[in-house]
């Protein structure tokens, strides 16, 4: 397939996931995340319990920093990178793994769970769009969903999801971007809070 799923695993990546079951183009799509090598533990233990529940077999790509693993990246870089230069942090445990795998699987198109009522830069996300980097499309078909819409499914139909929701945490990255945020907050509130203005890793950016 020349097109694939692109995912963190979140509530509405897990939604989309079930769309693209039931829709029974599991088969035809590959399924790619990023591991960043700073995950929480609770989020590696999503992906093996969607990778089940999915029965994504080999269809489930996982793409690391060329380091390959935490101890590696922090005997090259240091453990404190991302603190030293954010921008190198996120460009080798991010953006190079994601444009790796758009590479090395053509990918001409991709899929995204973005939606619009996350706020930040996605608040006026289209629901097709052309990548001015590589001219590849996005499609985001939950744009106009809420996040009311996607915890509504995802109960409806017991889905899999990251135990860290249920511990106040509102949009899940990795654990150097991530906190817990108010229920009143936006939802990607608890993203970058150290950093002003900052909601997204350059990833979709």
């Amino acid at each position: 397939p020349t097109w694939v799923q692109m995912t963190s695993f979140g509530p509405q990546g897990i939604a989309l996931l079930h769309h693209i079951q039931k829709l029974d183009l599991i088969r035809h799509t590959r399924i790619v995340t990023v591991d960043t090598l700073h995950l929480f533990p609770e989020t590696y233990d999503l992906i093996a319990k969607a990778k089940d529940f999915f029965k994504l077999g080999d269809n489930l790509k996982v793409y690391k920093s060329l380091e390959g693993s935490r101890e590696n990246f922090e005997k090259a870089y240091g453990s404190k990178l991302w603190k030293v230069d954010l921008q190198l942090f996120e460009f080798l445990t991010k953006i190079e793994p994601t444009r790796r795998a758009l590479n090395e699987l053509g990918v001409l198109a991709w899929v995204t769970g973005r939606r619009r009522s996350q706020g930040g830069e996605r608040s006026h996300l289209p629901l097709v769009e052309v990548d001015q980097n590589d001219n590849r499309v996005k499609v985001n078909p939950f744009v106009v969903w809420e996040r009311e819409d996607v915890w509504k499914y995802i109960k409806k139909h017991n889905l899999p999801y990251n135990a860290l929701h249920d511990r106040g945490y509102t949009s899940i990255g990795d654990t150097i971007s991530t906190d817990k945020s108010s229920e009143f907050d936006s939802e990607r509130a608890g993203r970058w809070k150290s950093v002003a203005g900052k909601s997204e890793c350059g990833i979709h950016l």
